[in-house]
């Protein structure tokens, strides 16, 4: 009943993006399809982890069984969605009623030529969650079922690193019901 459920929002999430993103069809299909194809390797550990521009060690000791990534790479400008990054602020102060069973991943690819600007603006972002900077590439790397589209950076795994939503909860109300509705269903509360 769980895998029909993830089904539900996966896909659910696909019929918001064909009705109200406006892309094509059958691209959209393939690119969710890819995403689902396999697990994520997250590979966080080969990354340099910082909070408010500092250097820190971020470990996790507890699986949660839950996880939305936010994927900013150089096909964005990393400082200048760095800059907005405080607006997900509320949902991640909204996760602690989860008892850590929802963690919010923020990773971003910068361009070299944008690394300094990015280290700067992880520091004034006012994010309160640390930030993982992927200057080697090993997302992308690791994970080729990723498309370069920017609106499939944002996505929720499960406990086992399978994608079950893919949207940006901030940018779409229908894809926000649809986060909240999943992660309910999931963490039982």
């Amino acid at each position: 009943m769980k895998r029909e459920k993830m089904k539900f929002a996966l896909w659910g999430a696909v019929m918001l993006c064909l009705f109200s993103c406006g892309n094509e069809h059958d691209t959209v299909l393939y690119a969710l399809k890819e995403m689902e194809s396999r697990p994520m390797a997250l590979h966080l550990d080969r990354m340099q982890c910082k909070y408010r521009g500092r250097d820190t060690l971020c470990l996790d000791s507890v699986m949660p069984k839950l996880r939305l990534v936010r994927y900013v790479d150089t096909t964005e400008c990393s400082p200048c969605i760095l800059d907005r990054m405080y607006y997900w602020n509320d949902l991640i102060k909204e996760a602690g009623r989860y008892d850590g069973k929802l963690r919010y991943i923020f990773i971003v690819a910068p361009k070299v030529l944008q690394l300094e600007d990015t280290y700067l603006s992880i520091e004034y972002s006012g994010l309160d969650s640390p930030v993982y900077v992927d200057t080697a590439y090993v997302l992308r790397k690791e994970n080729p079922q990723i498309p370069v589209d920017p609106i499939y950076h944002t996505f929720l795994l499960n406990e086992k690193d399978s994608v079950i939503l893919v949207g940006n909860p901030l940018e779409n109300v229908e894809i926000e019901n649809i986060f909240r509705h999943t992660i309910d269903s999931i963490i039982n509360l």
